[in-house]
């Protein structure tokens, strides 16, 4: 964690050199914070479908050396993001579910309004996706 920074030092320091930082305090003055809530993002994003991963167990394991077949521990489906923010949210489901990382302008274009980029990387149009 880092404290605060310059748009300019936060640049030459860790976003050109790919080194992750998170900010302290960086998400303070975001207005949207507490409205990214699970039932409202499911209210804003329904019926739009998203890839989830399915384990029984809640391990996602990929084998690249073992046949494709045999290589996933999980199970991908596709369901509306209000139905996968459900599931998520049921502690009784008796299975576990996780939303694959999704492209949230071409698979949730509603969320987009909903979204500032940080000041620190406003100018690098980043890629933004839920994960």
């Amino acid at each position: 964690m880092i404290p605060r920074v310059s748009i300019d030092e936060f640049s030459s320091t860790y976003f050109e050199t790919g080194e992750p930082a998170v900010i302290e305090g960086a998400l303070e003055c975001w207005s949207y914070r507490e409205q990214w809530s699970p039932p409202s993002l499911a209210k804003i994003a329904g019926r739009r479908p998203v890839t989830v991963g399915i384990s029984s167990d809640g391990r996602y394991l990929y084998n690249e050396t073992k046949s494709s077949a045999g290589n996933r521990r999980y199970q991908e489906q596709e369901i509306p993001f209000e139905e996968a923010v459900a599931r998520i949210a049921d502690d009784n489901a008796g299975r576990e579910f996780y939303i694959f990382q999704q492209s949230i302008p071409a698979k949730l274009p509603e969320l987009m309004d909903h979204l500032v980029a940080p000041r620190w990387i406003q100018s690098f149009s980043p890629t933004i996706n839920l994960w």
